[in-house]
């Protein structure tokens, strides 16, 4: 996260996907994991360099049914 006095609070190479399947969003979950950056501390063996952030929203479309 950034903060920029014109832009405001943003987030540097954010991006969005759009699925149609809970596959399909796992699957972004987990290429979001391999792209994380991790590192030995003296603390941890495997301690994150970086973060993620995943927001989902969920739409739903009603279609109404024709009666002849």
């Amino acid at each position: 996260m950034r903060e920029d006095s014109k832009k405001g609070v943003y987030i540097e190479g954010l991006s969005e996907e759009k699925v149609t399947s809970a596959e399909q969003a796992i699957e972004l979950l987990n290429t979001g994991a391999r792209n994380r950056h991790v590192s030995a501390t003296q603390m941890n063996f495997e301690s994150s360099r970086s973060h993620s952030l995943f927001s989902l929203t969920i739409e739903t479309k009603v279609s109404a049914n024709k009666c002849i």
